[in-house]
């Protein structure tokens, strides 16, 4: 079974947003239910994918050297349903059920590095093909030229970069939007900005 984000303790390989969830559901915060697949899952989908050991997908710059070889799409999809088929609960797709998958990786959503906008996030996934197919836009996602130049612009070429995926119930909101605690365009620490 994936691990699910009320039950979850806080990790490494759960990626930031992930991680600051839990943080939220422990101070009492309602958040909408959700599945983790963890950054290991997602290497070893990688792994598979690119026909390579899981050690030589460390770094940025290791997973984008692979990935700029060309990505077979149905590859990734076979190795996600594998990873997929014996971890998913059987309440997971009850009538009115829908799903949105959401990137959560070491760096992101930090206090040095946003992303924001640079991952995927795929909704309405409200059968197994429409998650599958989510997952694997998400992971693509990591291969675009926004995150290539986002992460040479920072030099995080290097750094240890690990992806994982948060498979979330979508509720219908009201209302919904971003609050920055501070200035995402002029960096003032005394202003905050909410987008709706």
């Amino acid at each position: 079974m994936l691990a699910t984000l009320h039950q979850a303790t806080a990790q490494a390989r759960y990626g930031n947003k992930i991680s600051q969830l839990i943080q939220l559901i422990q101070l009492g915060y309602q958040v909408p239910p959700a599945y983790i697949f963890d950054a290991d899952q997602v290497k070893t989908v990688l792994a598979k994918t690119f026909q390579v050991e899981e050690q030589d997908l460390l770094t940025f710059e290791q997973i984008m050297a692979y990935g700029q070889k060309g990505i077979n799409h149905q590859a990734l999809l076979s190795a996600l349903h594998i990873q997929l088929e014996t971890k998913l609960g059987d309440d997971m797709w009850q009538p009115g059920k829908v799903y949105i998958v959401r990137s959560s990786g070491s760096l992101e959503d930090s206090k040095e590095y946003a992303h924001a906008g640079l991952f995927e996030s795929v909704a309405h996934c409200r059968n197994l093909t429409d998650l599958l197919m989510a997952m694997k836009d998400a992971i693509v996602s990591i291969f675009t030229p926004a995150v290539q130049s986002y992460y040479q612009r920072h030099r995080l070429q290097q750094t240890r970069f690990q992806f994982a995926l948060l498979i979330q119930e979508q509720i219908e909101a009201d209302w919904s939007g971003v609050a920055f605690s501070l200035n995402p365009s002029t960096g003032a620490d005394q202003e905050f900005v909410l987008e709706v």
